[in-house]
């Protein structure tokens, strides 16, 4: 039985993911933190882990995890993981800090400076369907972002079959419980209900990891024009990729890819 401890338990994400975890036959969540609520209980927070998860939130993750998980904002994880990869601590982040393994290109579509290049650099992709092997015996996984896992999943094998160019256009759309739980102007109700909302034109984030994953799967570059929605739904996502076909090749070609 595997000790987990989850780093920032009170977002939807730390919610969720300790939901699956409580239902896994080889772990233990043997650590949830927060520092707004330290004290209470996990089920307070989350009442969907009632008879589930039976602790409460810490201010620091407990020493004696096997893994942990890093559930926080973009820019926390870079300053906690390389304390807990020193202890011996194997960590998977669900943040974006350790996804992008170039340095350069992670600064300029996150906008600050990363604290943390060695273990950028060392950070294993953590897409199991396509990089399964290198994810076995990884210290450090970083968790592929959610527009990115849809699209990847449905252009990285048509990409390396050589039956398509490399232009890619994606068109996406997303429910608002993928902006986290924060409310804003953008995911209000009013705002976005009975409606569609493009943004991040050319300025999303995931935009430079659908083409890095890509790559290192295909071995080819793609070049992706990639436009996220947000839909008044709560979650889930639908990602339409658009290629185009090369001299010869026919539908039951790409069927059979």
């Amino acid at each position: 039985m595997k000790k987990i401890g989850i780093i920032g338990g009170t977002g939807y994400t730390g919610g969720e993911l300790a939901r699956l975890l409580c239902r896994h036959p080889d772990v233990e969540i043997a650590s949830m933190t927060s520092r707004k609520d330290a004290g209470r209980r996990v089920s307070d927070v989350h009442s969907y882990l009632y008879g589930y998860a039976d602790l409460e939130f810490t201010e620091k993750v407990s020493d004696d995890v096997d893994l942990v998980f890093v559930a926080t904002p973009h820019g926390v994880a870079m300053n906690e993981v390389p304390a807990l990869l020193s202890s011996g601590i194997k960590c998977i982040d669900l943040s974006g800090d350790y996804r992008m393994h170039d340095v350069p290109t992670y600064e300029k579509w996150y906008g600050h400076t990363h604290t943390d290049v060695e273990n950028l650099q060392d950070a294993v992709y953590g897409l199991p369907e396509l990089f399964r092997d290198n994810i076995r015996g990884a210290d450090l996984v970083a968790n592929p972002g959610c527009y990115a896992t849809a699209t990847i999943l449905a252009c990285a094998p048509l990409i390396k079959s050589g039956l398509v160019g490399p232009d890619i256009f994606v068109d996406a759309k997303s429910g608002t419980s993928g902006a986290g739980m924060n409310p804003s102007a953008r995911t209000h109700h009013p705002t976005c209900g009975e409606s569609i909302l493009p943004y991040g034109v050319g300025t999303h984030r995931h935009t430079p990891e659908i083409e890095m994953a890509v790559q290192m799967y295909s071995g080819t570059k793609p070049d992706v024009l990639f436009v996220p929605n947000l839909l008044p739904i709560v979650r889930g996502i639908l990602s339409t990729c658009y290629f185009t076909l090369k001299d010869g090749v026919k539908p039951e070609d790409v069927e059979s890819v």
